[in-house]
């Protein structure tokens, strides 16, 4: 039976003024709220104030007035979240001026009243906006499950509710692609493709199922194409105590066109296991194992590759992290890491080849001084075949007033090594992950300057500065068949960075955001496999702009790549002149949810995506260019 409006009024009074005298009680100031739906309070809601400066994280529960209290909440920028099974979860952004500022705050959760794809849609992007560690927490269901009205029979307030919400529901998203690829270097090749994403609840456990293949093949009518492959298949099984084990498994394969020999050929493969174990409420740790093996993949052109890339590879890695949320004030993360590596250079000798077995260990604590300043400290060490060197890292958050926030990180590697001797290493890396300070750096220095305006986006500039340490090949694509999309970064090199990433709420229904990345830098020495000697210099341009209109259920993609090496030959060097490598790469994708044309189609998606791009390793091929176009449609059930 629904609560008359006069009561529900009367009964709301009564709470905020409940929350009142709770706050005035609270010894240095408080937050308190008030939870409720449509038409009543929600009682056993979890609420979370997450902290962004430090990433530190609380946790009440409403009582049965739907009331929350958080004591001497620090001042900062929070998220502020509240769950409960079966309702949407709510995420509202709040700014603390002082630990003893007094604030009341009102969240609704809603209900909505189907399964349909804008209500599957809006989970997802809610689901997006809670950090990890509360995702952690509350176990929230990798597929939207909504209640019935509050009050009527089977609701959520009822444990056979509860039951069958926890217990059942699974999603299927299917993607189907196809479409041509052509160019000076592959011919003219045919692709396809087939992607499956199975998410859902088997009693206790959350399963997560993803896989995939592609394939590349000659053209229909006698076209000497590209002939290739991609599969991939992983497994993560969540159970309710929060422990997870994932599984993933990758082969790829490519041959060149009227290529009959199958050293000419590349292949890779990777394979990990993964497991996380929680302890308590603020502790986990991680166990990882994987395998690597490739042919033909990280090496470029004999002429354009440093001598200590080699043909072919075979790598195994172990690694275990343990990490703990000391207290609302503190935290640290550890781990130890072993790689042993196997390499077939197929090239002259190498005089430093790369170390076979390397054991790494690392780590990094953050400590809040002040309610809003944040000290960031960590030491990254490696012991390579006798040899040792340590990275300590450190850094400070501050938070500048209620939406402003300011980081900066430095980080400089000391080394054991005798003089005149330097070890030869390698390392491929995708390139949004070197973005940051890490271990295969000689030195590293970072400043970000952030603003939050709430749901209407995000503002970040950013500049950094670093020295290489190790030879790179820093890939700027994913996808295996664009693996010359791709700059090699060596010893020596310096590479300083402007970033600028933007989020912007245009109108209440258009979404963008930019993200543009430019680099320009190098110096260092590159040995090449015929033993010429080369100043390496990079230069490079990324730039991507993703639009959502939520009104039409339409996205918008948008990219552009422009990378640019240059290897000018020393004294000595037989090569007469420089070799340049450049690279222009344009992406534009357009995803349309064919929900607004009526029900039926609630769960169906078309997709087009096109690709141009030109570039390589001499001006021929920098002049042709290559397409790539590709449609499909997408189904989830």
């Amino acid at each position: 039976m629904a609560m008359p409006r006069s009561s529900h009024r009367l009964f709301t009074a009564l709470a905020l003024l409940f929350a009142s005298v709770a706050v005035a009680w609270a010894d240095g100031g408080a937050l308190a709220g008030r939870v409720e739906t449509s038409t009543s309070p929600l009682a056993t809601v979890r609420v979370y104030a997450y902290a962004l400066a430090d990433l530190s994280l609380r946790k009440e529960i409403t009582d049965r007035s739907g009331v929350f209290l958080f004591d001497d909440l620090p001042a900062g920028l929070y998220k502020i979240i509240a769950f409960k099974r079966g309702f949407m979860p709510a995420v509202v952004m709040l700014s603390r001026a002082s630990q003893d500022a007094i604030q009341f705050l009102q969240v609704r959760l809603n209900t909505p009243p189907d399964y349909s794809e804008n209500a599957a849609a809006s989970f997802w992007k809610i689901r997006e906006s809670i950090p990890t560690d509360v995702l952690r927490d509350i176990d929230l269901p990798v597929v939207p499950v909504f209640a019935v009205d509050p009050g009527s029979p089977g609701s959520q307030d009822s444990p056979a509710y509860e039951e069958t919400v926890s217990r059942s529901g699974f999603q299927t998203h299917m993607r189907a692609t196809t479409g041509t690829h052509e160019g000076p270097d592959t011919g003219v090749s045919r692709l396809s493709g087939a992607q499956f994403d199975v998410t859902g609840q088997v009693n206790d456990l959350r399963i997560d199922l993803e896989g995939g293949y592609t394939a590349l093949a000659s053209g229909p009518f006698g076209d000497r194409g590209a002939n290739g492959s991609t599969q991939a298949l992983s497994l993560r099984v969540a159970n309710s105590d929060r422990s997870t084990i994932g599984f993933s498994s990758s082969s790829s394969h490519l041959a060149a066109p009227g290529s009959l020999n199958d050293a000419e050929s590349v292949e890779f493969e990777r394979h990990q296991l993964t497991w996380t174990r929680p302890f308590g409420q603020r502790a986990s740790s991680t166990f990882s194992a994987q395998y690597v093996e490739e042919s033909n993949f990280y090496r470029q052109a004999a002429y354009l590759a440093p001598a200590q890339i080699p043909g072919a590879s075979r790598s195994f890695r172990i690694e275990g992290t343990y990490e703990n949320q000391l207290t609302d004030r503190s935290n640290f993360k550890a781990g130890v890491r072993y790689r042993d590596r196997e390499t077939d250079y197929r090239t002259a000798d190498v005089r430093n080849p790369l170390p076979q077995k390397t054991v790494e260990l690392f780590g990094r604590a953050g400590w809040k001084v002040k309610p809003a300043v944040v000290v960031q400290y960590g030491l990254y060490s490696a012991l390579r075949d006798g040899t040792l060197s340590l990275a300590p890292q450190g850094g400070v958050v501050v938070q500048l007033g209620d939406h402003w926030q300011a980081s900066t990180l430095a980080s400089r590697r000391m080394s054991s090594e005798k003089d005149g001797y330097r070890r030869i290493d390698f390392s491929p890396t995708y390139y949004r992950d070197a973005r940051s300070c890490g271990e295969a750096q000689e030195y590293c220095y970072e400043f970000s300057l952030s603003r939050t305006s709430g749901q209407d986006g995000e503002i970040k500039f950013g500049a950094s500065h670093r020295k290489i340490g190790e030879t790179q090949r820093l890939f700027f694509d994913s996808d295996f068949f664009d693996r010359f999309d791709s700059l090699y970064l060596v010893d020596g090199d310096r590479l300083p960075e402007l970033k600028v990433e933007v989020t912007h709420r245009i109108s209440p229904s258009v979404l963008t955001r930019i993200e543009s990345h430019v680099g320009a830098g190098g110096g260092g020495l590159m040995r090449t496999a015929d033993n010429s000697f080369y100043e390496n210099e990079v230069r490079y341009l990324v730039t991507s702009v993703d639009t959502q209109f939520e009104g039409t259920d339409t996205g918008l993609y948008f990219a552009f790549h422009r990378l640019e090496q240059q290897l000018t030959p020393l004294l000595g060097t037989q090569v007469g002149s420089g070799s340049d490598v450049a690279l222009e790469r344009l992406q534009i994708g357009i995803r349309q949810d064919l929900g607004f044309l009526s029900r039926m189609a609630s769960d169906l998606a078309v997709h087009l995506d096109m690709e141009l791009s030109r570039g390589g390793a001499s001006q021929e091929l920098f002049d042709e260019l290559r397409r790539r176009i590709t449609g499909g449609l997408a189904v989830t059930f």
